[in-house]
C-alpha cells in the first residue's frame, strides 16, 4: 500500500506509514472520496453535454417548423395580396396554389449558409439546402435557381435536375407547361417538362408596369388553366388570353384579368373601369358592373 502524501510503499496492514508518519487509512479514505467525487463530476458533465445536445436539435427542429408554417402563411399573403390588386375567380390563385401535389414538400432558407432546401412537415431537410432560389412544387417539379449562375431551372422530389438552369425567370408547371423568361431573347415563352420550347418565346413584358409583373409572376398568373393563359401584350397595354399554340384565343383588351375557372374568368374593362366575367370565347358572361371586386366561387 503506497502513502499517497510521500508515495513510500508500506505493507497492506499498516496504519500509518513508515516515512512520514501520516495516517495511510484516512489518506486511502480521502483518495477514494476525492475519485468518486470526480467520477460523479465527469458524469453529470457528459450528462449536460447530452442535454445540450438535445435540446440544440430540439430547436433546430422548432426553428424548421416555424419556417414550415411561415412558407404556407406567404402563400397565402401572396394570393390575398394579389386579389387586392387584380381581383380573381373564385379560388383563383389560391386554389392554383394548394392544389400542389408535393404539398408535404416546403422550401426553406439555411440562414446559416444562405442558401434553399426544401423540408417536410416534421423540419426536416429532404433536400439539403443548396440553391439560391426555390419554389413551390407543381406537377412533380420545381423551379429553383442555381447557386452559382442564378439561372432557373426544374429539380425533381428528390432535388436531381430535370431541366438545366438557363432561364432568367420560371413559374410553376399547369397542365404540363411552365411560363419562363428567356435568357438568351429576354422574351417569354412555355416549355414542356422535357425543358423544350412548346411556345417559343415571343411575348415582351417591356411595356409591363413593375406593380403588373410583380403581380402577374408573384400569383404566376401566366399558368395555363383550361387550356388558356393571361398573357400581357407589351404593344396595346392590355391583357389577353392566350391558347397551347401561343395565338391569341382572346385578343387583348383587358386592363386587367385573371385565370379562368370553371369557364369563367374575371377581368376588368378599360372603358368602364368595372369587374365582370367572360367566358371561353371572350363574351361578357357577366357584364362589367362594379368597381369592387366580386368574390364569389364559380
Amino acid at each position: 500500500m503506497y502513502c499517497i502524501k510521500c508515495g513510500s510503499e508500506n505493507n497492506s496492514d499498516a496504519l500509518f506509514c513508515q516515512k512520514c508518519g501520516c495516517e495511510i487509512k484516512q489518506n486511502q479514505n480521502q483518495a477514494e472520496k476525492t475519485q468518486g467525487v470526480t467520477e460523479q463530476q465527469i458524469l453529470v458533465t457528459s450528462q449536460l453535454k447530452t442535454e445540450k445536445q438535445i435540446t440544440e436539435l430540439q430547436e433546430r427542429k422548432r426553428r424548421k417548423k416555424i419556417v414550415v408554417a411561415m412558407t404556407i402563411l406567404l402563400v397565402v399573403v401572396l394570393a390575398i395580396g394579389g386579389l387586392g390588386i387584380a381581383g380573381f375567380v373564385g379560388m383563383g390563385p389560391l386554389a392554383f396554389f394548394f392544389t400542389l401535389e408535393e404539398i408535404g414538400l416546403f422550401p426553406a432558407k439555411d440562414d446559416d449558409i444562405g442558401t434553399w432546401g426544401y423540408i417536410d412537415a416534421q423540419g426536416d431537410w429532404v433536400i439539403e439546402p443548396q440553391f439560391a432560389g426555390a419554389g413551390l412544387f407543381s406537377e412533380g417539379l420545381a423551379q429553383v435557381s442555381d447557386s452559382k449562375t442564378e439561372l432557373s431551372g426544374y429539380i425533381d422530389i428528390k432535388g436531381n435536375w430535370v431541366i438545366d438552369p438557363q432561364f432568367t425567370l420560371s413559374s410553376p408547371f399547369s397542365e404540363g407547361l411552365a411560363q419562363v423568361l428567356d435568357y438568351q431573347t429576354g422574351m417569354i415563352g412555355y416549355i414542356d417538362k422535357e425543358g423544350n420550347w412548346a411556345i417559343e418565346p415571343q411575348f415582351s413584358d417591356s411595356g409591363m408596369e413593375y406593380g403588373e409583373w410583380s403581380r402577374y409572376h408573384d400569383l404566376n398568373l401566366g399558368a395555363f388553366s383550361e387550356g388558356l393563359a393571361v398573357m400581357y401584350d407589351s404593344t396595346s397595354g392590355y391583357f389577353g388570353y392566350i391558347d397551347t399554340n401561343g395565338s391569341w384565343a382572346i385578343r387583348p383588351q383587358f386592363q386587367n384579368a385573371m385565370p379562368f375557372s370553371e369557364g369563367l374568368a374575371l377581368v376588368k374593362d378599360p372603358v368602364t373601369n368595372n369587374f365582370g366575367y367572360i367566358n371561353t370565347y371572350g363574351r361578357w358572361a357577366i357584364e362589367p358592373q362594379s368597381q369592387y371586386i366580386p368574390t364569389e366561387n364559380f
